[in-house]
């Protein structure tokens, strides 16, 4: 029983030092903008509009809910992407021509210097192909997908919460996923973001859940987990939180822990990968696997001071100019070592990127809206989102406090921590850009439900106490 407080506790302890930093940053980056009283001020407002959105979602029935919860989602996605008709640009562009081509038959496109450095972007790729192929050469469907996946993320939210919390808890974290900014904007940008990260957050949701007490559960947690992993890579940090997740259940000889379920997980994971990538390539679409041939790119550009581990066209006409495969790589690694080697500077890179992929504004705004001119749009989006993303620091602070504090916590909660913990860590060394946050965020939303429960407790014992009291003094 010490071990699994202890456990929760340590972790609980880092994610505090981890949200309190966040806090720190985005507030003094926000202190210029807004003043220190405004800012109290927003963050009070949209604290107190949480307890009451929080309050007033008790009037609903558990499938009530869960019914104005995904059409309040799908409402303001939906309206965003018909009333911003984002255009095809850069990385999304590239890929929806691809998709454009594969739907005809012709899969030429894979020798672009794109998917020849990148083969495991043909994943999402050839799902938008399959997706032209039923509905037609339209981006608009795939658009609409986006909104279905980002509805499906919130309700896992929901679901997650509940199991980790209580229901009225997981209501207020799919509301809070409901309006968040960056994923309501990023509907209308055909990125792989929305379909994966609904895919993991299921995976979450299925191990923490009683299905993982099933035989084979482990099978389909696996596949899960390795199709979203080909549709955007993100999956070895999942993986990693997982095994720890599950090695602690081991330690503390937890019911939800099972050997057999989780070899299932590691080998359907890797096996799902090889079959796919084998089929690409024995159907002539790909002579590679379902990889990153230039796997130490992202680590080459996130090492980069000048830049501050974003992307540099200088790394990239350097590397450029040597072949794919061992020559590049050895080079790459050449430039590797040498910016490890000064510390000095190092330290200073990572507290700069640290500071930039959590506390500067989030670029989805950019990818949604900076060709349509709508700069007007942009400024009054990006001002709340930034307050709430501040604000959510709070509760998510609150959440780590009652953690460290209180006996009774589940340590399911653990799961969420570690991934919360490594993508932030491995965002230290790889290339960093805000949007990059957008599979971490459904974490911080249900850390920060999690908080807001809390905090609801604590009010209504006080209050309780405090009526009870007066009630005594009275009858004296």
């Amino acid at each position: 029983m010490k071990i699994e407080i202890y456990s929760t506790k340590f972790t609980a302890f880092i994610c505090f030092i981890i949200f309190s930093t966040f806090f720190l940053i985005n507030f003094y980056k926000n202190f210029y903008i807004y003043g220190f009283s405004n800012i109290l001020l927003f963050c009070s407002g949209i604290i107190i509009s949480f307890l009451m959105i929080y309050k007033l979602l008790n009037f609903f029935s558990q499938r009530e809910f869960i019914i104005v919860l995904l059409m309040f989602c799908f409402f303001l996605r939906v309206t965003w992407i018909l009333s911003f008709k984002t255009p095809l640009e850069s990385d999304f562009k590239i890929m929806f021509e691809g998709a454009l081509q594969a739907a005809t038959g012709d899969f030429r496109f894979t020798e672009l210097p794109y998917f020849l450095s990148y083969p495991y972007q043909l994943g999402y790729t050839l799902y938008q192909s399959l997706v032209i192929q039923v509905f037609g050469q339209t981006a608009f469907v795939i658009k609409l997908l986006n909104v279905v996946y980002s509805c499906g993320t919130a309700l896992m939210i929901y679901l997650i919460v509940s199991i980790l919390f209580n229901e009225k808890a997981g209501r207020i974290g799919g509301m809070i996923y409901a309006i968040n900014i960056p994923n309501i904007v990023l509907s209308s940008v055909l990125t792989n973001q929305h379909l994966a990260s609904f895919v993991f957050y299921l995976s979450f949701y299925l191990i923490i859940s009683n299905y993982s007490k099933k035989r084979y559960s482990g099978i389909v947690i696996g596949s899960l987990l390795s199709l979203g992993n080909i549709i955007r890579p993100v999956g070895p940090v999942l993986l990693i939180a997982i095994i720890l997740y599950y090695l602690i259940s081991k330690i503390l000889k937890k019911e939800n822990f099972s050997i057999r379920n989780t070899l299932f997980i590691l080998s359907s994971y890797f096996i799902i990968h090889a079959i796919l990538s084998y089929a690409l390539i024995l159907s002539g679409v790909t002579n590679y696997s379902l990889e990153n041939r230039d796997p130490l790119w992202k680590f080459v550009t996130g090492l980069n001071a000048e830049t501050v581990g974003m992307y540099s066209s200088s790394d990239s006409e350097l590397l450029g100019k040597y072949p794919l495969g061992n020559v590049r790589n050895e080079k790459s690694l050449e430039v590797i070592k040498e910016r490890l080697l000064n510390n000095h500077h190092l330290f200073l890179l990572f507290s700069k990127k640290y500071s930039l992929m959590w506390g500067e504004e989030d670029t989805a705004l950019y990818w949604s809206l900076n060709q349509l001119n709508e700069k007007k749009v942009n400024l009054i989006l990006s001002n709340i989102d930034r307050i709430i993303y501040m604000s959510s620091f709070v509760f998510a602070i609150i959440a780590s406090i009652f953690i460290i504090l209180r006996k009774n916590i589940k340590l399911d909660i653990m799961l969420v921590q570690f991934f919360v913990i490594g993508y932030i860590l491995i965002h230290l060394i790889i290339e960093v850009q805000t949007r990059y946050r957008y599979e971490i965020i459904p974490s911080f939303t249900i850390l920060e439900a999690i908080g807001i429960g809390l905090t609801g407790q604590y009010i209504k014992k006080k209050y309780e106490n405090a009526r009870l009291k007066f009630k005594g003094n009275n009858l004296h």
